[in-house]
């Protein structure tokens, strides 16, 4: 595996499968739900590994979400304190093959009751905000502005969108998440997370619906795709007028 210094990062790694040889390129880090065009991201890459390795084909393309501890440690052990019977491994920022080995040896540990070294590091109840104040206050500033912020941005209309663009907008006071297939046809969401309440935004290379806030994903019928949220996006009535497009729009 190769992983670049400079920005943006890319990581480079082969991979053999049915005799068929492939590049596994990755790169374009941001956070969850906070890219208003996260196709690009995809170009940029492709763009990259056409320059510098002659690809002509992607034949596969997908986004991981990888979760980053404030204090650059993975949480690893015992999910509340003096619970034997819950056990947590996350947090591993994006090198799970090391982390979760090492998470996987701390667990086994815990429960067949042996030392381990690593445990009171990585241990999941840990409390230490003086090592992490500055990036927890930061992260929580940003779930504050992006929690207030959706709600008094302005917003398009249903009417606005054109066939296959997503995007949450406004209609009689609501705020929802609306999507128009090829076909024309709409579906029509809550756009309130329904793990916190944040507003989510649209995915334009996943086509899903995104949580700014804490990384919940939907797919276009509003199913949970990703965590924290366990329960999907409630759909939301919408009138003939709401849905109509004229004869005389250009997207008609």
């Amino acid at each position: 595996m190769f992983l670049g210094i400079d920005a943006p990062t890319r990581s480079v790694r082969p991979h053999t499968s049915g005799g068929q040889t492939y590049l596994v390129v990755g790169g374009e880090e941001h956070k969850t739900g906070q890219d208003d065009a996260t196709e690009e991201r995809y170009q940029a890459i492709e763009s990259w590994a056409r320059t510098r390795f002659g690809m002509t084909t992607v034949d596969h393309r997908w986004s991981a979400q990888d979760y980053m501890p404030a204090d650059g440690i993975p949480y690893v052990g015992r999910a509340t304190p003096g619970n034997d019977r819950m056990l947590v491994a996350t947090g591993f920022k994006k090198w799970g093959m090391s982390n979760g080995t090492a998470a996987a040896m701390m667990l086994r540990d815990l429960v067949l009751g042996r030392p381990n070294e690593w445990i009171e590091v990585f241990d999941a109840t840990r409390v230490r905000p003086g090592q992490a104040l500055g990036e927890l206050v930061k992260q929580n500033v940003d779930v504050a502005r992006r929690f207030v912020g959706g709600r008094v941005s302005l917003a398009p209309s249903l009417a606005d969108l054109a066939p296959g663009q997503g995007a949450v907008v406004q209609e009689g006071g609501r705020r929802l998440a609306a999507y128009r297939d090829e076909s024309g046809a709409l579906a029509v969401l809550s756009a309130r997370c329904t793990h916190m309440g944040c507003l989510v935004a649209f995915n334009d290379a996943e086509r899903s619906w995104d949580c700014p806030c804490h990384g919940s994903r939907f797919d276009l019928a509003g199913r949970v795709l990703e965590g924290p949220a366990t329960e999907p996006l409630a759909e939301e009535p919408i009138t003939d007028a709401d849905a109509a497009v004229t004869a005389d729009d250009p997207r008609a």
